[in-house]
């Protein structure tokens, strides 16, 4: 039962390592404004066009 489970845990952990960026910043209590999240969103250095 234990090592049909391992996949699942590994598959799990990778997930939350991958998404870790997304999902960190409002686990640590980021608050956003609008700019920062259109930043977040398009990435640094970019302007709209």
């Amino acid at each position: 039962m234990r090592r049909a489970a391992l996949p699942w845990v590994l598959l799990a952990l990778a997930l939350a390592a991958a998404t870790a960026p997304a999902w960190g910043r409002f686990a640590t209590g980021f608050d956003p404004t609008l700019d920062e999240l259109l930043s977040l969103r398009c990435g640094p250095g970019r302007t709209a066009s």
